[in-house]
Parts: C-alpha cells; structure tokens; sequence
C-alpha cells in the first residue's frame, strides 16, 4: 500500500509539474507574440514617421519652389519687357539647380512654361458681340491646328480634306461651350451614348471633355475609329495629341515669342508656306543676338503670306504662366503643377494639384 501510494504522489508531482511547464510555455509564447507586435509597431511607427517627415519634406519644398516661382515671375512683369525663354523665368531651371546643390539629401528640380505660348480655347467664345470677329479669327487658326495633327497622325486624305473635317469638330466644340445651337442629329447622337452627358453649354473646363464630344463625318460607333480620335486629341506613338497644344486658362493674346511651332504652323493659310514659315521663326527667336520687340516678326509674316493679327489676338508678353516642380526626399518624390496670371504685386495661382 506504502509502494502504490508513493507511485500516486509521484505521479501527482509529474502532473503538477507538467503543468506548470505547459503554463510557463503559454506564459512566454504570450510574452513572444507581445514582443513581435511591439517590434513591428514600433517599426511601423518608425516607417510612419519617415515617411510623415519626407512628406513633409517635399511639400516644404514644393511650397518654397511655389513661392519662388511667384518672385520671379512678379518681377519680370514688374520688368514690362517682351517674355521669351532668355529671360529670367526661362531660366528657372538653372536656379532651381543651384539651390538644389545647397540641400542635403533633398533635390528640387522645374521649369516655367508661358501658358500664352499654347493655343487658347476660351478665345473661341464670346459673350459680346464685339468679340465675335476675333473668336471666328481663333476658330479659324484652330481649324488648322487641328487638321495638322489629325494629318500627323495619319489622316486618310490631304490637308485640305482634314480642314474640313476639322471644321465639324469646331462646329461640335462650339456647340459643347454654349456658342451655337444644338441640333438635332447631335442631341439624338447624345442621349445615345452611355453614360448620356449632354453639353454643358459652357467652354470645356478639363482636357477630358474633348473625349466627350461628338466628332460629325468621323465614324465614332467602330472601336478603330474611336481609338484614332483618341490618338489625335491625345497623342500617341510618340507623336503629340492636339490637348498638348491648348490652354484651358486665359483668353490669350498668344505670345509669338515662345508660340509652339504646331501653333505657328496654324496661323499659315497656305500649307506649301507652312515649314518655310516656322523655321524662320524658329530661327530668329533661338538667335540670341536678336531682339525680340514688337514688330520683330512683320518681315517674315509678310515674306510667307502669313495674314497679320491684331495685338488683342498676338503680342509679345505674356501674364499666363504654368509651373512645374518635382521635390525629391530620399526615395519618394512629390510633383506640383501650377497655373497662374501675374501682376506687378502679386501671382495668383488659379490651378494647382500636387501629387
């Protein structure tokens, strides 16, 4: 009975024991999970951290690029001499490189870009009817515009063919912007498609809307045709679309000093005058020895039969100005653009978005 009873007490020990070990076992598994958690917290944390301070970073950057953008062009319209890249905000660039060479760890790199040298869509609509003569003038170079890049991109037809089919998406443009009635054909067109957006009856606020519009004399309804509307208001095959032309901002003048040669091209009527035209503008500006005042250029309108515009439509300054800036923090990078007029006293900057 003695033998039995110590095998039970041992027994009873062992189990107690074992326990205990199963106890202890669950005690520092706890204790494990617990410390996992709380390294890869406080690693979270730290990685929170390091990208809260590069974020913060790279807006104080962009924020200190805005604000010196906003000093240069603030003083060369304080200037009142003609805009064009040789001046102080065409060289932005460099700037930016010199201050950028200063930061530790940090880059901050850009330019500034006239928005005057783009094509300006609003001018296509008037509310009085003294505006009228100069909105058919830009209606009439974007025509142009337009069949240039629809031939760039491999229109089925000559120039002149292209000019008349441009000439129905002006139509359709100026109905979108509220400028001339909707027909018919074009509301059933419409109220067809899926979504159903029917013009807005003002001008196009986002380069998107051009995605919406119909294109009359264009088959819009075969995917083939679809995908080459798309190319020639986009771009594609590493040719530009037309929205690389435009400016949704101001109602121009457009300055003939930083004007885009596809814009140049467009205020030429006879298209065997066109390359002839460009390069001589193009020659002229890129020689630094030349001024470029007003007037510079009448000669060579005149040489190539090009009509003269009158200075409410062509000039050579500029208070549209469009901004980009890229910061730099390690790995991450943050981009700004801007858009804005100026004033001898301040930049008001009417877009902005960063990402």
């Amino acid at each position: 009975m003695k033998e039995k009873s110590k095998r039970a007490g041992a027994r009873s020990a062992e189990g107690e024991r074992g326990a205990v070990l199963i106890l202890v076992l669950f005690v520092l598994a706890g204790l494990a999970v617990l410390t996992m958690e709380f390294s890869r917290d406080t690693l979270l944390d730290h990685a929170l951290s390091t990208t809260s301070r590069s974020i913060l970073a790279s807006k104080l950057l962009l924020e200190s690029g805005g604000q010196l953008a906003a000093t240069v062009l603030i003083r060369n319209n304080q200037e009142a001499l003609p805009d064009h890249p040789r001046k102080e905000w065409g060289r932005f660039a460099r700037l930016l490189q010199k201050l950028s060479a200063e930061l530790r760890g940090s880059d901050l790199s850009g330019f500034i870009e006239d928005e005057n040298s783009f094509f300006p869509v609003n001018a296509l609509f008037y509310e009085r009817p003294s505006e009228k003569a100069r909105a058919e003038r830009y209606a009439a170079l974007f025509i142009r515009l337009l069949a240039t890049v629809m031939v760039l991109h491999g229109f089925e037809g000559d120039l002149e063919a292209a000019r008349q089919r441009a000439g129905d998406f002006m139509a359709s443009l100026r109905q979108w912007g509220g400028a001339a009635p909707l027909d018919e054909e074009s509301r059933r067109w419409y109220l067809a498609q899926k979504p159903v957006c029917l013009p807005p009856g003002r001008p196009p606020r986002s380069p998107d809307e051009f995605l919406l519009m119909r294109w009359p004399g264009l088959d819009q309804e075969d995917a083939a045709g679809r995908a080459w509307i798309r190319q020639v208001l986009l771009g594609g095959a590493g040719l530009p679309g037309l929205l690389e032309h435009l400016t949704l901002w101001g109602r121009g003048p457009m300055n003939i000093n930083t004007l885009r040669p596809a814009v140049l091209a467009a205020l030429v009527e006879d298209p065997n005058q066109i390359k002839a035209f460009v390069n001589a503008i193009a020659r002229y500006r890129d020689d630094s020895g030349n001024r470029l005042d007003e007037g510079w250029y009448d000669g060579i309108f005149s040489a190539h039969s090009v009509p003269r515009l009158p200075p409410d439509m062509l000039d050579i300054r500029s208070r549209w100005f469009r901004l980009h800036l890229t910061a730099s923090q390690g790995a991450r990078k943050n981009r700004l653009a801007a858009v804005g007029w100026v004033t001898n006293t301040y930049m008001s900057w009417q877009y902005r978005v960063v990402e």
